[in-house]
């Protein structure tokens, strides 16, 4: 806590560590990982590094950096989950204004790189969260590059295969 009594930075296990903070407000924690969360000056959650094990992803660690309503910039790792092992870095736009119940937290996806399964990608998106433009690098050391609708569907593929 600073001199204000406000909570600034928690050092926690799973079972302590506390709920997110926005704008005064406790919210649910939709998974409860152990490690470092950081408060802004108001107390409201402005990001964190943390390990857990998810449900899909298995062991993973997450660095965080958040806007005063939603996630800005991650960077995850990943492995011995259903999903294999990999990493990525995403870049969000804010969530958009509304209350966090209806809106959620997670941002508005508009920049993901990352690595899966040995396939490598990077993915832009619009402002609505929707791949629009997709590089990629598979495992077979094949290059790739797609335009996709508002629909997500491929309109151009570069090699045309």
């Amino acid at each position: 806590m600073d001199s204000n009594g406000t909570l600034r930075m928690v050092l926690a296990n799973k079972d302590r560590i506390p709920n997110p903070v926005i704008d005064g407000k406790e919210y649910p924690r939709s998974i409860r990982p152990a490690g470092i969360v950081f408060f802004d000056e108001n107390g409201t959650e402005a990001g964190g590094l943390s390990t857990t094990t998810h449900p899909r992803r298995g062991k993973t660690a997450v660095l965080a950096m958040d806007y005063a309503r939603s996630e800005a910039i991650g960077m995850v790792n990943y492995h011995g989950g259903k999903s294999g092992d990999g990493a990525f870095i995403v870049v969000n736009d804010p969530s958009p204004d509304g209350p966090i119940e209806k809106v959620g937290t997670e941002g508005i996806n508009r920049i993901s790189i990352g690595t899966s399964k040995k396939d490598a990608s990077l993915e832009i998106c619009d402002t609505n969260g929707k791949t629009r433009i997709r590089m990629a690098v598979n495992a077979k050391n094949e290059p790739g590059f797609e335009i996709l609708d508002e629909k997500g569907e491929v309109t151009t593929r570069i090699p045309n295969k």
